[in-house]
């Protein structure tokens, strides 16, 4: 690792390559107090990647995350003995001022199949992995429903263990039954997830204020979200509402491929093209060279779709992959522009369809 003013640590490393993972390659354990997070907290621009290999060495501009850097490292300080945080402390707050984080709607939709289209609204930091809440539109046996899933406070429980959510905003509260996710989960929200009706009154509270607190009941501090919900929510929902009558608004309209291909693949392959480990992992840098914003998805081995990142026009991200690895990206609408599977000893895709 090394900082924008010359500074470098070098530590031992691990190859790591877990299943449903897409980021694979060196793993380091440090301290919460060490200078590692002490450096990710502080400097504006760090480059990390293997020593005495130029090519596997990325930089990164980690100035919008700072703040959550050193929370996270105060909130882990504090695990390692009986400091634990006091629950009279203010809840932790989160918004595009503060964090970073900011809304971001996905909307991918197949014409004819609204099984198959694709609605969420993400609360997160752009080109990071870094994500506070994730709604999901999917249709139950009465119609459509929202799985929401919250990040909280989720020590010493379970995955799946029965928990409630408590909602407070603009002056009223209410508590909402879900369960523990992601407990042990190296990507997307560690939290407590909860499924509701379109209906159902919560909305007006999760939907409806600019200025939402979530707690899981029994946990510690809680999260102050301070952004654009209404903005993105109140779309979100309508368009959950009206899955089946949603049609494509530009791009193209997926349908299943014949199989995968090697490099550039078109979105018509999109549906069963999925990820494998076919190769030794390797380091691409994802560069966006189209004049538009362009979200980075990856597609799992069972063929879901694992928001990972996104990019400003000219801006780039580096990730480990692997040659059977599938990535996408995606407009600001969400519909899908071009898809791509790496290829073995070509360390830059830019991506170019409009």
């Amino acid at each position: 690792m090394m900082d924008d003013i010359g500074n470098v640590i070098i530590n031992d490393a691990f190859i790591v390559a877990r299943e449903n993972d897409p980021v694979g390659g060196p793993e380091i354990v440090v301290r919460a107090d060490g200078p590692e997070l002490a450096m990710l907290a502080n400097a504006q621009v760090v480059t990390y990647g293997l020593a005495d290999i130029p090519a596997l060495q990325v930089s990164f501009d980690l100035t919008a995350n700072q703040t959550y850097v050193r929370r996270f490292a105060d909130d882990c300080d504090y695990s390692r003995g009986s400091l634990m945080p006091d629950l009279s402390l203010e809840p932790f707050e989160a918004g595009p001022g503060i964090t970073g984080h900011v809304w971001l709607p996905i909307r991918e939709i197949v014409d004819g199949d609204p099984f198959a289209t694709r609605l969420e609204a993400v609360l997160g930091v752009p080109e990071t992995d870094d994500l506070l809440v994730r709604a999901q539109c999917f249709i139950g046996a009465g119609g459509p429903l929202v799985s929401m899933q919250v990040a909280a406070d989720v020590t010493g429980l379970t995955e799946g263990l029965p928990v409630d959510l408590f909602v407070e905003a603009g002056g009223q509260n209410i508590t909402l039954g879900g369960s523990a996710v992601n407990i042990r989960a190296e990507f997307g929200v560690v939290g407590v997830e909860i499924v509701l009706e379109l209906g159902d009154p919560a909305w007006l509270l999760l939907a409806g204020e600019n200025d939402v607190t979530l707690t899981r009941v029994g946990g510690q501090q809680g999260m102050r979200v301070i952004a654009n919900g209404p903005d993105v929510l109140g779309p979100f929902l309508r368009d959950c509402e009206n899955i089946g009558d949603l049609t494509v608004e530009g791009g193209t309209s997926p349908i299943a491929p014949d199989a995968p291909q090697a490099g550039f693949i078109g979105c018509e392959r999109f549906g069963q093209v999925a990820s494998g480990d076919f190769g030794a992992p390797f380091v691409v840098n994802f560069v966006n060279a189209t004049s538009g914003f362009r979200h980075l998805d990856w597609i799992d081995p069972q063929g879901n779709v694992v928001a990972v990142g996104s990019l400003q026009p000219g801006e780039a991200v580096a990730f480990t992959t692997d040659p059977g690895h599938i990535w996408m990206f995606s407009d600001g609408p969400g519909n899908c522009r071009e898809m791509f599977q790496p290829q073995a000893g070509v360390s830059e895709h830019r991506i170019t369809v409009e």
